[in-house]
């Protein structure tokens, strides 16, 4: 789980030119639930912590 993430999108204005601005959009999603292989970056701006794995099958 995270808390607080945003997605964002950069574009090239022009795909003609390599040298044009690019533009650049951020959509905050709040609190997130992030599973699977497609997860790319994680970049914590303020800290993390490590928590228990809530999926690893308990022992007798």
């Amino acid at each position: 789980m995270m808390a607080e993430t945003a997605k964002l999108f950069r574009r090239r204005l022009s795909q003609k030119c390599p040298r044009a601005r690019k533009l650049a959009l951020v959509i905050s999603l709040g609190l997130i639930v992030a599973r699977g292989t497609a997860i790319t970056v994680v970049a914590p701006s303020d800290g993390m912590e490590q928590i228990d794995n809530p999926f690893a099958q308990q022992e007798d």
